[in-house]
């Protein structure tokens, strides 16, 4: 929002909630590098050790995962709406800072962790941490692979051909007179702007 600030000089209704989607985006990257370090230390490495493989092991997927939400995001930008590109351009940034700072904050996070809880200086698997809901999933991959990979492409090829029938439509209404009142006066919104100024 500080790059929001120079960049594009104010936030408006359709960008200043923002805060909770790039927040809430950008918590996925420390997560990740959290439960890599928990699963290391449940097998017993050490923790200078823990920390080192989940940063080489989660590093990559996470910044894959960051720059294709970026630009998610960014393709807002192609559009002739201003709140839209504006929305992309500050949730495309905001989720590759969010990576950058989740990398550079996590490890040294994860250290001030070993010193107050005892279950992971001894190695000790930290059940409270374990994410129950993933391990089908896990399963499955594991035992179906080209299952998975198969519904993987099957799903992407919809998504494509869903997308492309979208931008083919062009279902976005560019007239912005289709918003204005009917009231050829304009009393009825000064009515409502005057009750909600005295409420």
């Amino acid at each position: 929002f500080g790059l929001t600030q120079i960049a594009i000089g104010h936030l408006n209704v359709a960008t200043a909630f923002l805060v909770s989607i790039v927040a809430g985006n950008g918590l996925n990257v420390g997560i990740l590098y959290q439960s890599r370090f928990f699963e290391e230390r449940s097998r017993g490495a050490p923790a200078a050790e823990a920390i080192r493989r989940s940063v080489v092991a989660t590093w990559q997927p996470t910044v894959i995962a960051a720059l294709a939400a970026a630009a998610s995001y960014g393709s807002l930008l192609a559009t002739d709406f201003r709140a839209f590109r504006d929305f992309g351009a500050i949730a495309a940034n905001g989720m590759v800072l969010c990576w950058i700072v989740k990398t550079l904050m996590v490890p040294p996070l994860l250290v001030l962790l070993e010193l107050a809880m005892p279950d992971a200086r001894a190695g000790r698997p930290l059940r409270r941490f374990e994410m129950a809901y993933g391990k089908p999933f896990a399963r499955l991959a594991t035992i179906a692979p080209r299952v998975v990979l198969a519904a993987s492409v099957l799903v992407a090829l919809a998504g494509t051909a869903a997308t492309a029938r979208y931008v083919a439509r062009d279902p976005l209404d560019y007239d912005t007179r289709t918003m204005e009142t009917s009231d050829p006066n304009g009393a009825e919104p000064r009515s409502f702007l005057r009750e909600n100024r005295e409420a």
